[in-house]
């Protein structure tokens, strides 16, 4: 079956739903383009783009992105129509309420009536960088793809030319067995890299916590962000938010563990479950590190699905609902990780780069082909 990206006129939106898009995205995000396409980033075929008029055929899955099917005023038209709403670089659906998790992400608006509408629709698919497997259960009228495109980009850092972003210059070339042998823990003088990025809060939180700890973990390691509140992180002298891909040589061979404070953290029952996987987590993995995770426990199982060892078997299992009690386990294990089997870790990274350099593109796509068409 086809898919064809639908595109809308101006009049087709409501004007205050149109305005809060165009505000917070940009003046195109209600309007297909090859960077927001389901079919090219992950079925690797070319776009087809129909304008609104043209929607006529059953038997067509017809691609709507989140910020279309937000600002639409009238939906009615989807039924008995094979919908598919793509958000591909995204956790959360716009438009869905948050209850505890919006302060995570307040330009979120709510509009709890938005999915009912794909109970109308003949096929309602929702593609999107959410990998929360309790989707199914709220929403079980609804197929749910997972779009990873941070795993996508750190495996296509080895078989790309030119490389993805996440593959910097210092480690082009470098056999990564022979790099995880020789760096791993050995004559490190920081025991943790935690690249703090946008402030939320249980960001925030492990920062106070590394300050108020005896010991000075902040000046003693490298943690940091680009934002304003908080100091730069070591080795790098002009922080940059736009540069998030960016990785320091110091960050990878002269630490001992990676920290990564995901997106979203774990949280008791939540009204829209997230799990998010992004290059906070790839990242280390990329680059032969063990690493510590303060996100949703669905984020370890889904890294278990991809063939990964999440170091669940050496550190334990960590997270707690409280994210508070996350950060402060995980303080906990950085004030012990040199008791740690770090021949046991050494074999797991072993392990983790050899999974990440057998994927490939093709195998990408299949995977989401089967997804999207099963």
């Amino acid at each position: 079956m086809e898919i064809k990206s639908v595109n809308f006129r101006e009049h087709h939106f409501d004007s205050r739903r149109h305005a809060d898009m165009q505000n917070l995205f940009g003046t195109s995000v209600c309007y297909f383009n090859k960077e927001n396409s389901v079919k090219l980033n992950l079925l690797g075929e070319n776009i087809s783009v129909i304008p609104f008029e043209e929607v006529n055929d059953d038997d067509v899955i017809y691609e709507l992105n989140t910020a279309q099917f937000y600002a639409l005023e009238d939906r009615s038209w989807i039924k008995n129509k094979n919908i598919l709403l793509s958000n591909l670089c995204e956790p959360w659906i716009i438009g869905l309420p948050f209850d505890q998790q919006i302060e995570y992400q307040p330009d979120v608006f709510e509009d709890i009536t938005l999915l009912d509408y794909a109970t109308e629709a003949k096929s309602f698919t929702v593609v999107s960088d959410n990998a929360d497997t309790r989707l199914k259960d709220r929403y079980p009228y609804i197929k749910w793809v997972h779009a990873n495109i941070w795993h996508k980009e750190a495996f296509d850092s080895f078989n790309t030319d030119p490389p993805r972003p996440i593959e910097q210059d210092w480690i082009k070339g470098i056999d990564m067995h022979e790099f995880i042998e020789k760096y791993t823990h050995n004559n490190k003088k920081h025991d943790f890299t935690c690249l703090v990025g946008k402030i939320k809060p249980h960001r925030l939180d492990f920062w106070f916590q590394c300050v108020s700890t005896s010991g000075d973990l902040v000046h003693n390691n490298i943690i940091g962000s680009w934002d304003k509140h908080i100091i730069n992180p070591k080795y790098e002298s002009v922080p940059d938010h736009t540069q998030d891909r960016v990785i320091q040589p110091q960050w990878v061979k002269d630490s001992k563990i990676w920290i990564s404070l995901e997106t979203f953290p774990e949280i008791t029952d939540p009204i829209f479950p997230i799990t998010q996987i992004t290059e906070k987590t790839f990242k280390p993995i990329r680059y032969g590190m063990p690493f510590l995770i303060n996100g949703s426990k669905q984020l370890f199982k889904l890294l278990e699905q991809l063939g990964y060892d999440n170091y669940t078997s050496v550190f334990g299992d960590y997270v707690d609902v409280d994210y508070r009690i996350t950060n402060k386990n995980i303080i906990e294990i950085i004030k012990n990780i040199d008791n740690y089997d770090w021949s046991l870790i050494k074999e797991i990274a072993h392990r983790n780069i050899a999974v990440m350099q057998s994927w490939n593109n093709k195998r990408f796509i299949e995977l989401h082909r089967e997804a999207i068409y099963e």
